[in-house]
């Protein structure tokens, strides 16, 4: 598994274009797409960025356009897109913002499950395109960095239901209000496997309590 990453809890969207005249309202305010997309490469000679777009039928397309990326962003990163399409055949587009979100990949808890931290989160969504379930919630602000990780229990993971932790630690930080955090975990070697019908994600949520969310092949 990969090694640990610190997230600091927030990803926001960069802001669109200027408006062109006093009354007027930008296209990028009013006519765009906003998708979970990974960051496949850029052209060197040209500046040209590619992502790949997955979505929930599991189709691949493959976006490209211009912006600039935020300093250190790898491959494979997992990114907000704001855009909207120049050609859709050819797949260019526009690009109006983007975010780099906490990217991650599932791992295997070396130890039980109940030793690791599990601080509430805000849940507003989670869904799973491709080999990727992905998450918008909310997390306490610190202003340092935290952990997030999504835990696999070990002793389920050849059963068809794999069962899977949401593990969140703020460690001895102040924490002071609620923010926005996307994040986006690569879960495909479990969710490959022959055997694996359902892959269960639990979660505890500051307002609901514990929760599960069952992803079904």
């Amino acid at each position: 598994m990969k090694r640990l990453v610190h997230i600091v809890a927030t990803a926001l969207l960069l802001a669109g274009v200027a408006c062109g005249g006093e009354n007027e309202v930008p296209q990028s305010s009013t006519h765009y797409l906003y998708d979970m997309v990974t960051y496949v490469d850029s052209n060197a000679t040209t500046g040209e960025i590619t992502w790949e777009l997955v979505g929930r039928d599991h189709s691949t397309t493959r976006l490209r356009g211009f912006t600039m990326l935020a300093q250190g962003t790898e491959r494979l990163q997992r990114m907000l897109l704001r855009y909207n399409y120049d050609d859709e055949k050819a797949g260019t587009v526009k690009v109006y913002g983007t975010s780099n979100v906490f990217t991650d990949s599932l791992r295997v808890a070396s130890q039980p499950i109940d030793h690791y931290a599990k601080r509430p989160i805000k849940t507003r969504s989670m869904w799973r395109t491709g080999d990727y379930i992905n998450l918008h919630c909310q997390v306490e602000y610190t202003g340092k960095a935290r952990t997030m990780t999504l835990l696999l229990d070990d002793a389920t993971s050849n059963r068809d239901t794999v069962e899977c932790y949401l593990c969140h630690d703020l460690r001895t930080d102040t924490a002071y209000f609620w923010r926005e955090c996307y994040a986006s975990f690569n879960v495909g070697n479990v969710w490959k496997r022959p055997q694996c019908t359902t892959l269960r994600v639990h979660v505890i949520d500051n307002d609901l309590g514990n929760r599960t969310h069952d992803f079904a092949k």
